[in-house]
């Protein structure tokens, strides 16, 4: 790079990080998921105590417990304050931001690079993602140096080291990047003579040390993780849930899930993003970009012999089709591993065949209606408005014990109060979280009936109407809290 591309490129990551910094407490997510993870972790700074295994995925695997010591370690460094969470998930994505500017570098040219960072860089999507910390956080990240790795692999076989790394990293995060273990095995077989002995040592040796807690959870619960697959493929891996295919809604979701890239919307708020039939037509750049992907898939496939492109089709075409056909529960976020591949490729033509004033164009206009998304969300939703809520509320509380519920706001999509309540405020005696996470904390539960309810209201709540003739005790962003008696007559309308 000249001095002038190092300029600009110091530029958009400047860029990339303010707009993963800006706001991070007030943007930052913080659901059940996270207070799933968050719950584990701070019973292991509380108590320090080895674990073998993290959370169960949605498929009955257990994964490595790696991501959950992480949190913990961020949580002895802030007292508990989930705010952090947010910060090192910032970093997390400014770091896959600079690595898809290398990469991009390295397999293609300079305009590629700069190309790849803007996109990925400003993608109010992306950015949104970048922010949350769970467990499929680090995937953008590692399934770019995964594909990174296996390039490099094909000529110097010492890659496979970091390859197989990588996926020993991957039972610790997420199972959708396990799609990459066919490409090693291939390039495996393919440079079988090439592979030095060291090669196999370390990059065996580093597999077993980042597996081995699964290693030691599995032989002493009757090989549960290993049976997984079996179980799952006779419907019994997760008790009470049965699975089928559902091709149409998972191709809808697939076709959404990439035309998110390219989001011009404004986005009401951090939970929010277009959904299908209901508003994909109103924003039909959406609906354009994901068939111009589409079209570059079939570009590519029909090029002249391009092994790393040929490579990265692929791995997009594996990812895509085994949503579209995966019999069980599935989210849009187990294809975020495609989204650094897809502005790989893309920036990749759009460097070559768009003329520099027009792509420059093109860009501006990216960066500048993301950034607008980004900067008009509301924060009603994010940790300073639980924050605010808590700490208020238990001010008016005093010193009364009380039981924490939440009136039709859905634990599931609007979790995490339990552990924000304990964190800025005092811990309940009860919650209604505590029949999926109590076993972490059985210590912490009382027999005795304490003497309020806190009741959490969403701005979307169907409450009882005898309860909206009551004056809310606190009032912060989209929710709202009533302490009434234990038991109180309101809550039986």
């Amino acid at each position: 790079m000249n001095n002038r591309k190092i300029a600009i490129a110091i530029v958009i990551l400047i860029g990339a990080s303010v707009a993963r910094i800006w706001q991070v407490p007030q943007l930052f997510y913080f659901g059940i998921d996270e207070e799933y993870q968050a719950t584990i972790a701070w019973s292991i700074v509380k108590n320090f105590h080895l674990i073998w295994i993290g959370i169960n995925s949605s498929i009955g695997f257990y994964l490595g417990p790696a991501f959950t010591y992480l949190n913990a370690l961020l949580f002895y460094i802030s007292k508990g304050d989930p705010a952090i969470l947010g910060y090192f998930s910032s970093v997390v994505g400014i770091s896959t931001t600079v690595s898809i500017i290398y990469i991009s570098k390295k397999l293609y040219n300079t305009k590629a690079a700069l190309t790849a960072g803007i996109l990925y860089g400003f993608s109010a999507f992306i950015v949104f993602f970048d922010r949350r910390f769970w467990n499929p956080m680090p995937i953008p990240l590692i399934s770019l140096w995964l594909y990174f790795s296996l390039v490099k692999a094909l000529k110097n076989t010492r890659w496979l080291i970091v390859s197989i790394s990588l996926m020993g990293l991957v039972y610790h995060l997420h199972l959708s990047l396990l799609i990459y273990w066919p490409f090693i095995i291939y390039i495996i077989i393919k440079r079988l003579n090439k592979i030095e002995i060291k090669t196999w040592i370390l990059a065996i040796g580093l597999f077993l040390f980042l597996i081995f807690p699964l290693i030691v959870f599995d032989v002493n619960n009757n090989f549960i993780d290993t049976l997984m697959p079996l179980k799952f493929l006779m419907g019994t891996s997760v008790p009470g849930r049965s699975y089928s295919f559902a091709v149409i809604p998972h191709l809808e979701d697939l076709i959404i899930a990439y035309g998110q890239l390219w989001n011009i919307q404004k986005i009401p708020n951090v939970f929010h993003f277009p959904g299908f039939w209901a508003e994909v037509f109103q924003n039909i750049p959406i609906l354009v970009a994901s068939f111009l992907s589409f079209f570059l898939f079939l570009r590519t496939m029909f090029s002249k012999k391009n092994t790393p492109m040929r490579l990265l089709l692929i791995i997009i075409s594996l990812f895509s089709v085994g949503y579209i056909f995966f019999p069980g529960w599935i989210f849009k976020f187990y294809l975020v591993g495609c989204y650094p591949l897809i502005i790989l490729i893309i920036s990749r033509y759009g460097s070559n065949y768009l003329k520099p004033k027009i792509l420059g164009g093109i860009l501006v206009v990216f960066i500048s209606v993301n950034l607008f998304s980004l900067f008009t969300t509301s924060t009603s939703r994010g940790l300073t408005a639980k924050k605010n809520i808590v700490q208020s509320t238990i001010n008016e509380l005093g010193n009364d014990t009380y039981e924490l519920t939440c009136m039709d706001c859905g634990w599931g999509y609007l979790g995490g109060w339990r552990y924000l309540f304990k964190t800025y405020g005092k811990t309940p005696n009860r919650s209604k979280i505590d029949k999926l996470f109590s076993r972490f904390y059985p210590e912490e539960i009382s027999p005795i009936d304490p003497k309020k309810s806190i009741i959490i209201v969403d701005a979307n709540s169907d409450i009882p109407d005898s309860l909206k003739k009551l004056q809310p005790t606190a009032q912060f962003g989209a929710y709202k809290t009533y302490i009434l008696d234990y038991k109180s007559p309101y809550l039986k309308d």
